[in-house]
């Protein structure tokens, strides 16, 4: 007797069977690209508006911070013109830095008064880069910082673009992009802004392509050299994030659920990032910030360290349950190693 669904003539045994109704999952998604820079005041004063409008947008984001720095530099009058019908639509304040306080750099491109407490903390964490901020997550302290360093950028004209920007919708950046832009910021004899350094740094691709590393030495800067040196080096050592107290047998109670924090905690950099940076992947100094919920620019700064990311207080214990499937697809689009901390969010997601 044929089973349901298939013909008289396809059933030859179990195995014809089972491959008849195999489940196929979908090909994985390569990431997406980032377009190339925004031409026009317009298109920026446009992305600007959409990022407000939807602070979830890695790549509208990046663009757009970017298109605020270049085309100040290049019309800063200009820009400002187009820049005000999206000054009448304030982003609604919120407790942890989010992307549409990119609303912000908007109003310094157009020389308006700081938007309130937004603005004056924004300032606040930007000059006193030391230390993240202890009232807002790690990565929010690290966006308001290379949002702060944007101003200082667009007031003083010094950098005609960012370094940063990513290549691919993820975050990462490919290892020549940078080398091609710190040489064009040579050939100026313009130094990076140090956020934006370290966030490039933070982001690039490690690669064994020679033609790229040889490049790379070849620049004189000290930023050259320095992204020599990282890409030569592969960027920060992955270090085994495994918390204190990991059950090694089986899993931990609900009652032995607490703050764990990395046992062996990141990697000390030599010459040192900016603090706001080297907090993301260096020695842990903790948070007493946010966690929760996730935001699509947090792996976006550490597309490569998903392991260091998750080790930190981006997903601790205290977190619902019920949010954990939430924010796993950011972490499955990230890279590198897929450790203890990773395939315990992925556990306690299936456990949920």
């Amino acid at each position: 007797m044929a089973e349901l669904g298939t013909s008289p003539d396809a059933v030859t045994g179990t195995d014809a069977v089972a491959e008849a109704y195999a489940d196929v999952l979908p090909a994985v998604p390569e990431p997406r690209p980032v377009p190339g820079p925004i031409a026009t005041a317009a298109e920026v004063a446009q992305e600007v508006a959409a990022v407000v409008a939807n602070d979830q947008d890695v790549v509208a984001f990046e663009r757009a911070l970017d298109g605020l720095v270049r085309h100040a530099h290049l019309d800063r009058t200009a820009l400002a013109d187009a820049l005000r019908p999206v000054m009448r639509r304030e982003p609604k304040s919120k407790v942890d830095w989010v992307q549409s306080d990119l609303y912000d750099v908007a109003r310094a491109v157009r020389g308006d008064e700081p938007r309130g407490r937004a603005a004056l903390m924004l300032r606040a964490v930007h000059l006193n880069r030391t230390t993240p901020s202890r009232s807002h997550s790690l990565a929010g302290s690290m966006l308001a910082s290379r949002l702060a360093e944007a101003m200082d950028v667009i007031e003083s004209g010094t950098q005609p673009f960012l370094l940063a920007v990513p290549t691919l919708a993820t975050g990462a950046l490919d290892a020549a992009v940078p080398m091609e832009r710190i040489s064009a910021l040579d050939e100026l004899g313009v130094t990076p802004a140090p956020v934006d350094l370290a966030q490039a740094l933070l982001r690039v691709t490690p690669t064994t392509d020679q033609q790229v590393l040889r490049a790379a030495e070849s620049l004189a800067s000290d930023a050259g050299q320095r992204l020599a040196r990282w890409l030569r080096e592969g960027g920060p050592a992955h270090q085994d994030a495994e918390p204190k107290g990991w059950p090694h047998r089986k899993p931990p109670k609900p009652a032995s659920q607490g703050w764990w924090t990395p046992a062996r905690p990141g990697v000390v950099i030599d010459p040192p990032l900016p603090q706001v940076a080297a907090s993301l992947i260096g020695p842990y100094v903790g948070n007493s910030g946010l966690a929760d919920p996730m935001a699509p620019f947090w792996v976006a700064q550490l597309p490569h360290h998903r392991e260091e990311l998750m080790a930190r207080d981006y997903f601790e214990p205290r977190m619902s349950q019920q949010r954990w499937p939430r924010n796993l697809p950011y972490v499955v689009e990230s890279g590198g190693p897929a450790v203890r901390r990773v395939t315990r969010c992925t556990s306690r997601s299936r456990s949920g």
